[in-house]
């Protein structure tokens, strides 16, 4: 699996975590009383930055373990986007092939 591949697992796991979150919710609230929507939909935000957030952590890359978030738009998007802008090892090159250098 190379680094770029890897990202993008990281990335769908974010989204799909993003979008089982106000679905489960969903379910919660169904029953509840006003009082508890609030309470619920509060949790839901809550949960939705922590998911963010841990996107953020994760982030990184597997050679120099430094944030790839600031770039992550382009690593995602545009395959032209070759290297970490910190180490200047290759996304495309595999996870396995750098480690123990």
């Amino acid at each position: 699996m190379t680094n770029r591949e890897r990202l993008k697992f990281r990335h769908r796991l974010m989204i799909l975590g993003l979008m089982m979150i106000p679905t489960s919710s969903y379910v919660l609230l169904h029953g509840g009383t006003p009082n508890n929507h609030t309470l619920w939909l509060v949790a839901m935000v809550l949960a939705e930055l922590s998911v963010m957030l841990l996107f953020m952590v994760i982030c990184r890359c597997t050679n120099c373990r430094n944030s790839l978030m600031a770039v992550s738009r382009q690593v995602l998007l545009d395959p032209r986007f070759c290297n970490c802008p910190h180490c200047g090892i290759s996304l495309d090159q595999s996870s396995q092939d750098h480690i123990g250098v």
